[in-house]
């Protein structure tokens, strides 16, 4: 795989990054435009991996939020890369984005949203389905250590 680069996605090549979407989300080009200026206008952002010749192998949609268990989380709604012989590798590459993203906001957690296999799906909760719901995305967290606050006493040591 030659060498690849992570960016935030210009404006112009929305279209471009579409198709990992599409295959990730099943969104429609319209809905998945005004996801990235929705996200960008709150303080999200949306990066991808590109090859030397500027091809998006890989993207990433992500936004500061918060849940119960993650105060303070980057969430990641949408992760997509070709599976290519370097999937490991692109993917690798967003994951190490992301961290970085998520250590410079404060965050103590990254959450991605991740879509369930058919079978999965077929598997979900009698419960849950017995109320109209449908499994479609599973979420895996990335616990990041927790940012050590400023003028506690390991800030006062002198050394």
């Amino acid at each position: 795989m030659p060498r690849l680069t992570v960016s935030s996605l210009e404006p112009g090549r929305i279209d471009e990054a579409y198709p990992l979407i599409r295959a990730a989300t099943r969104v429609t080009a319209r809905r998945w435009a005004a996801y990235v200026r929705l996200i960008r206008h709150r303080g999200g952002d949306v990066v991808v991996v590109t090859d030397r010749d500027d091809r998006i192998y890989g993207t990433a949609a992500f936004r500061s939020g918060s849940t119960l268990r993650h105060p303070r989380c980057l969430i990641v709604d949408a992760i997509a890369a070709f599976e290519v012989g370097e999937l490991a590798t692109i993917k690798g590459e967003l994951c190490k984005a992301l961290q970085s993203e998520a250590i410079a906001r404060g965050c103590t957690a990254i959450l991605v949203q991740t879509a369930v296999s058919k079978t999965t799906a077929e598997q979900g909760s009698d419960q849950w389905r017995g109320l109209g719901f449908t499994p479609e995305s599973m979420t895996v967290v990335y616990e990041l250590r927790a940012p050590r606050e400023v003028g506690t006493s390991q800030d006062q040591i002198k050394r």
